[in-house]
């Protein structure tokens, strides 16, 4: 379609009706930065590879720069700690964190997450607001006004972008 982009060039932009796939919208403009960083653990052995990608921040007058960094590690690296023990076989964890949003006031952060083990698996996608000006966590209802037109905007977003979904059709709009 007109819309595709090639997902390992995507870079969003205010144009973009949707987002293509994840990708980072990291912006160097700012009075603080943001870096990324790297956790791997591999044992061929046991059969198990860890790689989770986690954000950071520094600069700038962030006002709890050490609990948000914090906030952000400790989500990204959940699964590594909770199944990446010692005693762990036949596990796949792989986590990429994505900035999604950035300016003097907000931060975003999506995470995502793929765990294999065995023949089991789960998939999570999340996502991390923090006000830099007081370092709080915010939710949803913090940063979005739930009305009829978000969940029409939802739906259709969802549909171009995954396909239909029973699910969504059998919810209400207040759900």
């Amino acid at each position: 379609e007109d819309d595709y982009v090639d997902e390992d060039g995507y870079v969003p932009n205010e144009d973009d009706k949707y987002y293509v796939t994840l990708a980072d919208s990291i912006r160097d403009d700012l009075s603080y930065s943001v870096e990324k960083h790297e956790y791997t653990f591999f044992d061929d052995d046991d059969n198990v590879d860890i790689y989770v990608e986690y954000v950071t921040v520094e600069g700038g007058s962030l006002a709890s720069e050490d609990k948000i960094n914090e906030a952000l590690e400790e989500g990204a690296m959940y699964y590594a700690k909770e199944f990446g023990s010692e005693d762990a076989t036949d596990i796949m964890i792989y986590v990429e964190s994505y900035v999604t949003y950035m300016d003097e006031d907000t931060l975003s952060v999506v995470v995502s997450e793929e765990v294999l083990w065995g023949y089991d698996g789960q998939v999570d996608l999340y996502c991390m607001n923090f006000d830099l000006t007081t370092g709080a966590l915010l939710y949803n209802t913090n940063l979005i006004d739930a009305s009829e037109e978000l969940a029409e905007d939802f739906r259709d977003m969802s549909d171009y972008q995954n396909g239909y979904i029973e699910y969504l059709d059998e919810i209400s709009d207040d759900e």
